[in-house]
C-alpha cells in the first residue's frame, strides 16, 4: 500500500507539472496588438502610429522623434483605431476608431482637440485636403464624410447607396479629386470632384479592396489590379489605362515616394518591399515584421487550437507604409503590433540605419527555461512512479529450478556473473 500510495503522488506531481506548462504557455503569452496605420509629420521630423490591444480593450495613439526614435507623445484612443492622418500643418492628428469614433488630437501631449460624430461603423479611412481646413473619413457604411476642422460640423457627405464598406481613400495632391475604394465605388474605385462634389468616371482597372494611393502626379492612382493574379496597378486616369504593373502577393499598403520614383507596398507575406514604380524593379526589401521562429510554441499553440483552446498563429499582414517628406525614411505596422522605420538613401546621400521605433510583445526569456524544467521535472516523476510500482522481483533474470543462490543475477556476491567455469554438479 506504501509503494502505491507512492506511485500515485507521483504521478499527480507529474501530472500538476505539465499542467503548470500548459498554463505558462498561455498566461506568458504576449498580448495581442496589432498596429493599422502610420504617418509623417509635414516636417518630417515626427512619426505616428496608432495601435490596439491595450489591457483595458482600448488602443493607443504613438508619437516618436525621428532623428532620435524617441517617443514624444503617447495617449489613450477608444476603442480599436484603425487610420490616422496628419493635418498638413503638423498642428494636429486625426484618429478613426472601430466605434466610428473620429477625433482630432494634439500631436504635442495627445490630448483630444475635437471629436466628429457621424460615422457609427469602423473608420478605415481619414485624409486632410491639402489645404488642412477638410478632413475626409470613410468608414464601413460605405458613406465618406468631409468635416469642417475648425468647427467640427459636416461639410459635405458623400453616399450612393452602396453598403458594401469603404476599404481606403486617398486624395490627389491638388485636393481636387477624392479616390475611394470600396462602397462610393460599387466594387470598383470611384472617383469624385471635391470642387463640384459630382462623381467622376470610375475606374474598372482597380480592385475595390485596400490599398489604394495617389503619386505626386494627380493623374496617376495605384491599388491593387482589377481581375488579376495578385500585383499594383498604377492607372493613368486621364485615360483610363494602366502605365505600370508592380509585382505583389496579397497587398495590404502602399505609398508613392514624394518623388514619385519609388513605390512601397506591405503585403501578406510579412515583407515591406519598395520597387520602382515604372517597371517594378526591386529597390529594397525589409523582413522585420516576420513571424520569429518558434517550434516549440507553434506546436502548443497548434495543438491546443486543435481542440479549441487557443488560437492558432496570426499572419502578421504589414496594415500601413508611409514615406517622410524628405524620401530618406519609410514607415511601416502590422499585425505583429511593430512599427518601424526603414533608412533609405536620402536627397544628401545619407543612408539611415533602420530603427525599432515600438516593438513587437515578446515572451519571457525565461518561459523557455521554465518549461523545459517542468518538462523534465514531469519526465522524472512518472519515470519514479513506474519504478516505485515495479516489483524488485519482475527486474531480476530468470535462472533454472535449483541453480545455486550465487548465479542469480544481481546476486551481492558476484561470484557467478564472474566466473568462467560452470558450477560444480
Amino acid at each position: 500500500m506504501a509503494r502505491r500510495g507512492m506511485s500515485v503522488g507521483l504521478t499527480f506531481g507529474a501530472a500538476a507539472c505539465l499542467a503548470t506548462l500548459i498554463w505558462a504557455e498561455f498566461a506568458a503569452r504576449p498580448g495581442r496588438r496589432a498596429a493599422y496605420a502610420v504617418a509623417f509629420s509635414p516636417r518630417g521630423d515626427r512619426v505616428a502610429a496608432v495601435s490596439e490591444g491595450e489591457p483595458d480593450g482600448t488602443g493607443r495613439l504613438w508619437i516618436w522623434d525621428v532623428a532620435t526614435g524617441r517617443r514624444v507623445a503617447s495617449a489613450i484612443v477608444p476603442d480599436r483605431p484603425l487610420s490616422l492622418a496628419y493635418a498638413p500643418g503638423g498642428s494636429a492628428v486625426a484618429t478613426g476608431g472601430w466605434d466610428g469614433t473620429v477625433q482630432l488630437r494634439d500631436p504635442t501631449t495627445g490630448g483630444v482637440l475635437r471629436s466628429f460624430d457621424g460615422h457609427s461603423t469602423p473608420v478605415r479611412g481619414l485624409a486632410f485636403l491639402p489645404d488642412g481646413d477638410t478632413l475626409v473619413a470613410g468608414a464601413s457604411d460605405g458613406r465618406a464624410i468631409l468635416w469642417d476642422v475648425a468647427t467640427g460640423r459636416e461639410r459635405m457627405r458623400f453616399d450612393r447607396g452602396h453598403r458594401s464598406p469603404i476599404n481606403g481613400l486617398a486624395i490627389s495632391h491638388d485636393g481636387r479629386v477624392l479616390a475611394v475604394a470600396g462602397g462610393l465605388g460599387a466594387g470598383g474605385v470611384g472617383l469624385w470632384d471635391l470642387e463640384t462634389a459630382r462623381p467622376l468616371r470610375p475606374t474598372s482597372l482597380l480592385a475595390h479592396d485596400e490599398p489604394i494611393a495617389f503619386a505626386p502626379d494627380r493623374a496617376v492612382l495605384a491599388s491593387r489590379a482589377s481581375g488579376r493574379a495578385g500585383g499594383i496597378s498604377l492607372v493613368d486616369l486621364d485615360g483610363d489605362r494602366v502605365v505600370s504593373t508592380v509585382p505583389s502577393r496579397g497587398a495590404r499598403s502602399v505609398a508613392f515616394s514624394p518623388d514619385g520614383r519609388l513605390i512601397a507596398i506591405g503585403d501578406d507575406e510579412e515583407t515591406v518591399t519598395v520597387r520602382e514604380a515604372m517597371g517594378g524593379r526591386p529597390v529594397a526589401v525589409f523582413g522585420g515584421h516576420r513571424h520569429r521562429p518558434d517550434p516549440y510554441g507553434d506546436a502548443v499553440r497548434n495543438l491546443m487550437a486543435e481542440v479549441d483552446l487557443a488560437e492558432p498563429r496570426v499572419q502578421n499582414s504589414v496594415w500601413a507604409v508611409s514615406f517622410s517628406p524628405d524620401g530618406a525614411w519609410l514607415a511601416s505596422c502590422g499585425q505583429d503590433g511593430a512599427v518601424w522605420l526603414w533608412g533609405l538613401p536620402g536627397r544628401d546621400g545619407v543612408h539611415h540605419p533602420d530603427r525599432m521605433l515600438l516593438p513587437r510583445p515578446s515572451r519571457p526569456v525565461w518561459l523557455p527555461i521554465f518549461q523545459f524544467s517542468l518538462a523534465f521535472a514531469a519526465l522524472a516523476l512518472s519515470a519514479s512512479a513506474f519504478f516505485v510500482m515495479v516489483k524488485p522481483g519482475k527486474l531480476r533474470r530468470r535462472t533454472p529450478p535449483g541453480a545455486p543462490d550465487d548465479v542469480l543475477s544481481g546476486r551481492r556476491s558476484g561470484e557467478g556473473r564472474h566466473s568462467t567455469h560452470p558450477p560444480s554438479r
